[in-house]
């Protein structure tokens, strides 16, 4: 156990981490300004600053973002503060597939046609004779398109676009009655899709494209080239088709960005109100408990504190359209800020864990000079120098003592020679004791009768960190002693 917080399984190697070329947007994509107005809007294009630190940003620090993101395999990044492009990079003006993304787009729309009139939240299934096969029971046909809106129908039947985690997880049928358990559920967002189109009468996309994509001026949104799905696609084979059809959104990141800022306004565009202020204020409040700190609203995620993002503190309520291998809408009201992030899934092997993308946004919201993101838990933005073989002697020595910073009452002895023990403080007695050596920057050691274990290493003063394969702090070490 105590050597484990020292060594961990082996860190991928840098060029296995080496991510698909990422280049920037071309020049004339922008307009360049000096100066940011308050409650800027976008023309045909973005305006873009001309250099960060004129909007208090920190380019050095921008820069390490972007090199972040690279290493997983991120498509284009968009970061804007009010309005203004602060910074970006990748393929902005690629429609990629939005994935469940698509949620917090239909979810815009249905604001929209429930002001009108022409969609009604709390007509129920049987209402509006929306079944499936099998057929729905009669207490499924009581939930309400609000509890559809809200993941609570409590129909769990087969869905298009369901990962194997949603099927696994999928309570069982007839589980909960409509409107008292929350459960992410492909079921309730395909269904909507139907209600919209026979209920309005309209296109998804093209509804979409009017009412929304024209009127905030995106540059590459293209309905014909959005798709409705009837089957899903497995082992290379196409599976049954399914009464109620994933709508297949797609949209480049510089028009994602567009539809983030509206949000970001309340759903107003310059003189137009285009979504109700009221339904923007209420899709993205925690309508329903996912964990602490962290709701759902209508098929808008949100969260504030610890709950937004692992690995990221939010001082105030944030929310976010999010999708299937790192498709992200991060809109941050109390910053007047949002970043896009996509991943080009149509290409790209690369998939981004919630756990990167909030390394990511840590990242991004240091270089925007924020103070309430918590302590920098991971390899590329810990302080210190990342030790390799050739800088080892500025740690070791012949001899170096560490103690853990939260298990003082144990530390560890290392020699230059190859050797380290696992001592108990105080008294010296002897816990484990194993050979390690340095293979470039990365460390390893054997335990007798045990595998090699792999860490990486900063040192910053007299604090060592370690760090695991996926560049998550391990452990924090306080330098007691060094023999020269």
């Amino acid at each position: 156990m105590a050597l484990r917080l020292f060594f961990c399984l082996l860190f991928l190697s840098s060029s296995s981490f080496c991510a698909l070329p990422c280049p920037a947007a071309a020049s004339q994509d922008w307009s360049i300004t000096q100066s940011a107005q308050p409650g800027f809007f976008p023309g045909k294009v973005w305006t873009k600053i001309a250099r960060p630190e004129l909007m208090g940003w920190d380019s050095k620090k921008l820069r390490k973002a972007r090199l972040y993101s690279r290493r997983f395999g991120s498509g284009a990044v968009m970061i804007v503060q009010d309005g203004v492009v602060v910074d970006a990079w990748g393929n902005l003006d690629t429609n990629f597939k939005c994935h469940s993304v698509r949620k917090s787009l239909i979810s815009a729309q249905y604001g929209i046609h429930s002001a009108m009139g022409s969609l009604k939240l709390d007509a129920t299934l049987a209402g509006l004779e929306i079944d499936d096969d099998p057929p729905l029971s009669e207490q499924e046909k009581s939930a309400t398109v609000r509890d559809l809106l809200m993941a609570r129908s409590g129909v769990y039947l087969p869905a298009l676009g369901e990962s194997p985690m949603m099927r696994y997880q999928k309570p069982a049928r007839h589980s909960h009655p409509p409107g008292e358990h929350w459960y992410y559920n492909n079921w309730d967002f395909n269904a909507l899709g139907t209600i919209f189109r026979r209920e309005t009468g309209r296109d998804i996309f093209k509804d979409f494209a009017r009412r929304i994509g024209s009127v905030i001026g995106m540059q590459d949104f293209d309905p014909d080239k959005c798709s409705y799905i009837s089957r899903d696609r497995e082992s290379g084979s196409l599976g049954p088709a399914l009464r109620h059809q994933y709508y297949n959104f797609r949209m480049s990141a510089r028009d994602l960005a567009r539809f983030g800022l509206l949000y970001l306004r309340m759903g107003r565009w310059k003189d137009a109100q285009v979504v109700p202020e009221k339904w923007v204020r209420e899709s993205t409040s925690p309508l329903s408990k996912v964990r602490k700190d962290a709701g759902y609203g209508y098929l808008w995620w949100c969260g504030t504190k610890r709950g937004f993002l692992p690995g990221l503190n939010v001082a105030e309520p944030c929310y976010q359209a999010s999708g299937f291998r790192g498709q992200n809408l991060i809109v941050m009201p109390y910053r007047k800020l949002l970043v896009v992030h996509r991943v080009d899934t149509d290409h790209s092997p690369y998939s981004v864990s919630s756990h990167a993308l909030g390394r990511l946004m840590w990242l991004i919201l240091d270089a925007a000079g924020a103070g309430e993101i918590g302590e920098a838990r991971f390899l590329a933005a810990a302080p210190g120098k990342l030790l390799d073989a050739s800088s080892l002697g500025s740690l070791i020595g012949k001899e170096v003592v560490l103690s853990p910073v939260k298990q003082p009452r144990i530390q560890l002895r290392l020699n230059a020679k190859g050797g380290f023990r696992i001592e108990e403080a105080g008294s010296g007695k002897l816990l484990q004791n194993g050979r390690w050596w340095p293979e470039g920057d990365y460390f390893l050691s054997r335990l007798e009768g045990k595998k090699e274990e792999c860490v990486q290493v900063k040192m910053s003063g007299e604090l060592v960190y370690t760090f695991n394969m996926y560049g998550a702090l391990l452990q924090s070490y306080k330098v007691i002693s060094k023999r020269e």
